[in-house]
């Protein structure tokens, strides 16, 4: 995966409401992926519990486990990069855009 550029935001005594919120939303995403990270190592350190207890030999179970680990690997690659820049996206846009004034 390709590591996302830095984003600077200003000490919060000098962020405006909209950059707090920013900062705020950031910082849940970077729970949400670092969530994400501790499940994906749980996910793996079962499949290697599993693979130890397979008896050698037993061609269909270790065929199996390397399908699904595979199948992980291939969905983490191919969705988890696209998630994290739509989540993006939509926070810079939801901060960025300016807030509706009702008409007098």
């Amino acid at each position: 995966m390709s590591q996302p550029a830095a984003l600077y935001l200003p000490p919060p005594a000098q962020q405006s409401p909209v950059g707090h919120d920013l900062a705020a939303q950031i910082e849940q995403l970077r729970n949400d992926v670092f969530g994400i990270a501790m499940s994906v190592s749980a996910s793996n350190d079962r499949l290697d519990r599993l693979e130890q207890r397979v008896p050698q030999g037993v061609q269909t179970a270790e065929a199996g486990l390397a399908t699904l680990r595979g199948e992980i690997e291939a969905w983490l690659e191919n969705h988890l990069n696209a998630a994290v820049e739509h989540c993006m996206q939509r926070i810079i846009s939801r901060t960025s855009s300016p807030t509706p004034h009702p008409a007098n």
